[in-house]
């Protein structure tokens, strides 16, 4: 795909958060990385997952190779501002994070989009990189944003896993309370949920 090709393409996308799903599974296809070698995470995973309720400032990779990657956007005409890469034609910019471990990969979630297929970083992953911001980079509005997650998702969650990880992570407080939360937005009597169920 050209870097016309490409701009025809993710202009046609709307809302963002298709446009984030779309460009990612261009560009997995185009740099042959696929949803094993790339994962939408952070703030952008959020984003598609709440369909659009919380918006990202940036899309967030991590890339198996990242210079396939950068190969791939500067055929398709972005241009490196700092740690992100910068396009007329793709809003928002794009940062690649680095090959760091972006969570439970079995929890993690793959996308089919009209150009192929996408993996988000797991939503548990998520939440508790959230809570790991609102208590030690006094980030409070973090906690309001994990909650979004929750309240939209609770059902769904491996509730034992997050907690698990909340935990080694010095703020499983802050995931049961969640939990606890998420029980009553679900119209639930405010009971936990029992761990490692719905």
């Amino acid at each position: 795909m050209d870097a016309e090709e490409f701009r025809s393409a993710v202009r046609l996308e709307r809302p963002k958060y298709r446009r984030i799903l779309a460009f990612t599974a261009m560009l997995a296809t185009e740099t042959g990385l696929g949803t094993e070698g790339l994962t939408i995470v952070g703030g952008s995973a959020l984003e598609i997952y709440t369909t659009g309720d919380y918006v990202s400032a940036d899309v967030d990779l991590v890339a198996e190779d990242r210079g396939r990657v950068v190969h791939v956007l500067q055929l398709w005409g972005f241009a490196s501002k700092g740690m992100y890469w910068i396009s007329p034609d793709l809003d928002p910019s794009v940062q690649i994070v680095g090959k760091y471990d972006s969570g439970s990969r079995q929890l993690s979630q793959v996308v089919t989009t009209r150009y192929g297929r996408v993996r988000l970083a797991a939503l548990e992953d998520i939440v508790v990189k959230r809570l790991i911001e609102a208590r030690h980079w006094a980030r409070p509005e973090a906690l309001a944003e994990a909650m979004l997650a929750v309240s939209r998702s609770a059902r769904d969650l491996d509730w034992e896993y997050l907690i698990q990880t909340a935990s080694r992570d010095g703020v499983a407080d802050l995931a049961l309370d969640l939990r606890r939360r998420g029980a009553k937005a679900l119209g639930r009597s405010g009971a936990d949920p029992p761990i490692g169920q719905p």
